[in-house]
């Protein structure tokens, strides 16, 4: 007599995933709006300071893509999170494309 009780229905955990997937989409799309946000007013700050020079700017593109890099990470998170639960080959395809897009080549 074998007993087979499930945790969690299939249906049930496929809905918790798409809220976690969701919401940890929505934190990289608003780390990326807020970096967008703070790399302008620095940029409009600085113009109006007058100073044009490059290293200014240069910290300003280089924070902007760290915000950009912190940003993408939650959304490749959401991808993962998303192929969890019985991935089909298109999605994991899209994913390994996404993967190797974001991640740096050594």
């Amino acid at each position: 007599m074998t007993f087979s009780a499930e945790l969690l229905p299939e249906a049930d955990l496929r809905e918790a995933i798409g809220v976690l997937v969701r919401v940890v989409e929505t934190a990289g799309a608003l780390i990326i709006f807020v970096g967008a946000v703070w790399a302008f007013a620095r940029f409009a700050a600085a113009l109006v300071r007058g100073r044009g020079q490059a290293t200014g700017f240069n910290g300003i593109r280089l924070t902007l893509g760290r915000f950009l890099a912190l940003g993408l990470e939650f959304q490749l998170a959401g991808d993962v999170l998303r192929t969890a639960i019985a991935p089909s080959f298109t999605e994991i395809g899209q994913l390994g494309r996404f993967f190797r897009i974001t991640s740096p080549t050594r």
